[in-house]
């Protein structure tokens, strides 16, 4: 438990249980199991893995890595790294394929967030629906071989990492916001909401997150418009949403926070907006 420490802090009666993917030399996966009740769940395996979430949200943390995960996006764990995940929300969907030790050593030393296209995303699904095995039959090893060479040229996403709040009162709130990043309370408001002046709101979250609150919410934001402009969406619809007084307002945001406008922004990282039943190769 004491590598846990450092990225969450217990107290003393806190039961918790540490999770583990079996190990297995051979490339397998499985669906997410449902964390139940259970909010926080602290892991570390022994193997890489390739997670894949369908829908709802969790947070991630580990020494190196802190972000928030929403549908439809993916991200690697490298072998023996403890981390967090803390469940945003109703209980997460997806799915994992989980990676021997010796396969790992090109990729990312860190948790990374990835650029999935369909390709990859449709073998590791495959993948994940054999369940856990030993060793690979028939057509099985075309679709890993597959797999790997198009996980090892996928690149990693860029990162609008957020840190949660570890205290209840000021996690609670930042769920509100992860669940509604276009929300237009002032900083008042959630102090009001978390049972705090406004003076000792702004300095606590400061302190659990590493950002000022506006900071922490400008960047929550900034992550919601990528994932939409990855989507398709267009800029006025973005802007809308997340509740920018008009397009402009919008786009001088993210230039501010990336040095370029949102569709130089696309193009710089060749980050193709995602269509149903589009082909990738």
């Amino acid at each position: 438990m004491k590598r846990f420490e450092k990225l969450w802090p217990l107290p003393p009666d806190a039961n918790i249980e540490i999770s583990s993917v079996p190990y297995s030399n051979s490339v397998w996966g499985h669906s997410l199991c449902s964390p139940g009740d259970q909010k926080i769940s602290f892991s570390v395996h022994e193997a890489g893995l390739f997670v894949y979430l369908d829908s709802g949200r969790f947070g991630v943390r580990s020494e190196k890595y802190s972000s928030v995960f929403h549908s439809k996006s993916a991200l690697y764990v490298p072998p023996r790294t403890p981390y967090i995940v803390h469940n945003l929300g109703a209980g997460p969907t997806g799915w994992f394929v989980s990676l021997p030790e010796f396969l790992c050593k090109a990729l990312p030393e860190n948790i990374v967030g990835l650029d999935a296209l369909d390709l990859l995303i449709a073998l590791g699904r495959k993948i994940a629906s054999w369940g856990r095995i030993e060793a690979h039959r028939g057509s099985q090893q075309a679709y890993v071989t597959a797999f790997l060479q198009e996980l090892n040229e996928t690149k990693t996403s860029l990162p609008t990492a957020l840190r949660l709040p570890q205290s209840a009162q000021l996690l609670s709130i930042a769920e509100k916001l992860v669940a509604c990043p276009g929300d237009m309370n002032n900083i008042t408001y959630w102090a009001k909401q978390a049972g705090m002046s406004r003076r000792s709101f702004t300095r606590a979250y400061s302190i659990e997150t590493g950002l000022p609150f506006s900071t922490w919410r400008r960047r929550l934001k900034i992550h919601a418009a990528i994932k939409s402009l990855g989507a398709g969406m267009s800029v006025g619809d973005i802007s809308f949403d997340l509740g920018y007084q008009n397009p402009s307002a919008f786009i001088v945001a993210f230039r501010n926070e990336f040095g370029s406008s949102p569709t130089e922004f696309m193009k710089k990282h060749a980050l193709i907006p995602h269509r149903p039943g589009r082909k990738t190769g």
